[in-house]
């Protein structure tokens, strides 16, 4: 709130997407490659690396969408970074 930076995050290839809502208490950073979700205090809670190249990330009912340049789309759960059957 003060305008202070709280963490920063090294990410290895470009952001994608920043991702957030009230009902996780942590802040998606979708970059390329690897998926992360941090906790306010900067920790990483989990991490999915991914085989192909994220062009796009949304929030979609509830769920993480990624789709690949290749046009694969994946569901993950948000809250645990498991993939969706």
């Amino acid at each position: 709130r003060s305008g202070a930076l709280a963490w920063s995050h090294q990410a290895g290839t470009p952001i994608v997407a920043l991702v957030s809502s009230p009902r996780f208490g942590h802040l998606i950073v979708q970059s390329e490659i690897e998926t992360w979700a941090i906790r306010p205090d900067g920790e990483v809670r989990w991490r999915l690396a991914h085989s192909d190249v994220v062009a796009a990330a949304a929030l979609v009912g509830g769920r993480l969408v990624l789709t690949s340049v290749a046009g694969q789309v994946q569901s993950i759960d948000p809250t645990t970074g498991q993939r969706a059957a």
